[in-house]
Parts: structure tokens; sequence; C-alpha cells
């Protein structure tokens, strides 16, 4: 699963289902009746019966407005995109990668096969685990090289893209963070290394609460 086209297909589907986007910083949460507010950074006002705060590193400052702690820490990763460089196998040999079922997983990195992409012979490489906010060269080497166990068909790939993010870890606690932390506030963050993975069975589970919600009332 690619998580970009997923998400680009989930926004899709949303807006065909009356799903109204809206960009702007949220800067606090006030109760409001049997609902809540939300305050903006342009200015501006939202107002809704249920929330549910699922912005990352974000969330937790946005919590503070109510008094509400959840510590939560950023994770860096980066993450490669590679190319097989050609060894002229003969045609009944099949490349290395690609007599493969799946993705493989070695001491928590990721190798994903992606011959869908230009040229039909690349692949996902990532992601590493880095403390704070800045990226650093050493871990991505050393990712590269498999900690000095990568094949010499890994080894030769060449570089296409990098990229990197940060990863919300909760503090303390098990990832991700899945909770009522108010009447109709609902938290879903701290996914840390699994948020394409964990997101249906979040909003699940957060569908599950508000529906149950309902049906009381």
């Amino acid at each position: 699963l690619d998580p970009g086209t997923a998400l680009r297909a989930l926004q899709r589907d949303g807006h065909a289902a009356g799903l109204e986007h809206q960009s702007g910083r949220a800067m606090a949460l006030e109760p409001r009746g049997a609902g809540w507010r939300v305050r903006l950074a342009c200015g501006g006002v939202e107002e809704a019966e249920w929330v549910v705060v699922c912005a990352g590193l974000g969330s937790g400052s946005l919590l503070e407005t109510l008094g509400v702690t959840r510590a939560m820490e950023p994770v860096l990763g980066q993450a490669l995109e590679m190319e097989l460089a050609p060894d002229n196998r003969p045609p009944s040999q099949p490349e290395p990668l690609w007599n493969w079922p799946g993705a493989v997983v070695r001491s928590g990195i990721n190798l994903v096969p992606r011959p869908d992409l230009p040229g039909g012979r690349r692949f996902w490489l990532g992601a590493t685990l880095e403390p704070g906010l800045k990226a650093e060269a050493a871990p991505l080497a050393s990712m590269r090289a498999m900690g000095g166990a990568a094949p010499a068909w890994l080894a030769a790939a060449q570089e296409q893209r990098r990229w990197q993010g940060l990863r919300c870890r909760p503090v303390g606690q098990p990832a991700p963070l899945l909770e009522e932390v108010a009447p109709r506030l609902l938290l879903l963050s701290g996914h840390h290394r699994n948020g394409v993975l964990l997101a249906p069975a979040s909003a699940d589970w957060a569908l599950g609460r508000i529906e149950a919600a309902g049906e009381r009332s």
C-alpha cells in the first residue's frame, strides 16, 4: 500500500461524501454546551458536537489548553527510494527482489519492492529511528548498508530520492493513544511507526464511541 496514494484516495472519497476541508492551525479547544469550540490561528472559530484530536506532535499542546497532559516526543525517520542496477542476469534467473512475495523486515528496517514505480526496478528502504528533530547522515548510511549485512545487489542499488518525517511517540506509555479525554473529545494520536497501518482501526474505534453515545442519548 502506497501511503501517499491511499491518503489522496481517502481525501477524494471524503469530499464526495461531503467532507469540508479547512486549512489553518487550531490554537485552543473550549467546551460549548454539549459540544466544543475550536479557535483557529486565523481568528476563525469552528463548532462541533464532537472533536477528534489527531494532530500528531501538536496534539499535546492543543490538549494543554484544557489542562490535559499527554506527553509525546518526536522520533525522526529517513527513508530511501532505490533502483536496482542492471546485472545482466539471464532471462531464466529472476532478479533478487521480484521473486519475493512482499515486503521484508530486518532489524526493524522495511525493504519494500515497488516494481510499479518508473523503471520497474525500484524499492523502498526505511525508516531510521532517530531521536529529536534533526536528520543525521550516519543512521541513513547504516540503514542502507543494513548494518554491514547488505547483499551486493543492495549495495550497488542507486538512490532515486530520499525523504524524512517525524513520528509521534507517547512518553511512558504504549502507542497509540486512543481515549475520550473529555465528553465528546477524542484523542487519536501517538501512533509512532504504525500510523498508516492503524488508521482504519483508530477510525473504527472513534466511530464506535460516537455511535455508542448516540444510542445512549
